[in-house]
């Protein structure tokens, strides 16, 4: 089970995050990281899957991977390997869209 941790939807999912912002987005900081935490410790890969600008957050993010044994350069070919069969996958689907499609267009002349 891969988990695409989108730390922008944890802070919307908050009540009234709007209010204060900056804490905000801190407290979604710190509950994304114990979810990253758990995600791991049960053994499942993890997905960060945004632009990730504060250098604080990366840092952290590196030592919780380093903590269950996880050295980054792995975490970045988890992420082109999940990318390359994402990949696939949409041609392939693309591919039989097209294929039914087609088909379709063809039965009804």
């Amino acid at each position: 089970m891969t988990l695409a941790l989108d730390i922008d939807a944890v802070k919307h999912a908050l009540g009234r995050w709007d209010e204060d912002p900056l804490a905000s987005g801190l407290h979604a900081r710190r509950l994304s990281l114990a979810l990253a935490s758990e995600q791991l410790r049960a053994g499942f890969d993890l997905v960060v899957g945004q632009y990730l600008a504060k250098t604080a957050f990366i840092e952290d993010l590196e030592q919780l991977a380093q903590r269950h044994g996880l050295a980054p350069n792995n975490l970045r070919v988890k992420v082109y390997r999940i990318r390359a069969t994402l990949h696939d996958c949409i041609q392939s689907c693309l591919k039989n869209r097209t294929a039914n499609e087609t088909d379709s267009l063809e039965n009804h002349d």
